[in-house]
């Protein structure tokens, strides 16, 4: 779904947030991916999927992305939707081909269908990847994140982040910052590779099952919350060698 033309205002600070991180510095881009208890009579899962980017190469990528793409818009649901599935893997090989890029994914099964339910899985997860990546990764500066549909979730998302810093789970200058895609296109690299490991759950014997072992796995670090969430064998909690480099040469 397009949405609504961002403020000059909020460009223009997010712009200035990315020209200060220094060329080793990293942010975190982050993405959900769910489905509810009961959807096709199915168990629940929530997911967050991180895309890990140092500053020298944030805003080639975002030119680089458009390239691919083919303009400046962008949704992984839509492109498998309506047959796009050759840039659907041009941009998993564009990930694949990146010399610094990493990818972690939280994962856990949800009881129940209802927004207390899912809200409660999300902060778990979203948790789970940001002290598993302050704690891996000593130039870890920010993380940032599609916002969502309206203020009051929002909302909850800052004031999730601000008891984690105040708990100092994550560094207090950690950076949060709830975006559109349209402000930041790199927003579009956890889309993918949200919904790349979305398919390896809900469609274990389709094609696209295996698109995230094939292209993302040996570069990602997944952590699965509870035993049962992830039926695919090769996508399992492994570090990866880049992500081993940045906790030994941070």
């Amino acid at each position: 779904m397009r949405t609504s033309r961002p403020s000059s205002a909020a460009l223009s600070s997010h712009l200035d947030f990315l020209s200060k991180l220094g060329s080793n510095e990293s942010v975190v881009y982050l993405d959900e991916t769910f489905r509810r208890e009961g959807d096709h009579n199915e168990h629940g899962f929530y997911s967050v999927c991180g895309v890990v980017l140092q500053g020298q190469h944030i805003f080639t990528m975002q030119d680089d992305l458009r390239e691919i793409v083919g303009g400046n818009y962008w949704h992984a649901t839509e492109a498998l939707r309506d047959g796009r599935t050759d840039v659907f893997l041009d941009m998993l090989e564009h990930m694949r081909s990146h010399p610094t890029m990493n990818i972690i994914v939280a994962t856990t099964n949800v009881d129940g269908s209802d927004e207390q339910a899912m809200e409660k899985a999300r902060h778990q997860v979203l948790s789970e990847l940001l002290i598993d990546l302050t704690n891996a990764d000593k130039s870890f500066r920010g993380a940032i994140m599609e916002q969502r549909d309206n203020r009051r979730k929002n909302n909850s998302d800052d004031a999730f982040i601000r008891n984690l810093r105040l708990e100092e789970k994550i560094s207090p200058a950690m950076a949060f910052k709830l975006i559109s895609p349209q402000i930041d296109r790199n927003l579009w690299l956890p889309d993918t590779a949200a919904m790349a490991y979305r398919r390896t759950i809900t469609h274990p014997y389709n094609e696209t099952s295996q698109w995230f072992g094939d292209y993302l796995q040996k570069f990602s670090h997944v952590t699965v919350l509870n035993e049962n969430t992830n039926p695919d064998p090769r996508v399992l909690p492994i570090m990866s060698e880049r992500m081993k480099k940045i906790q030994n040469d941070p």
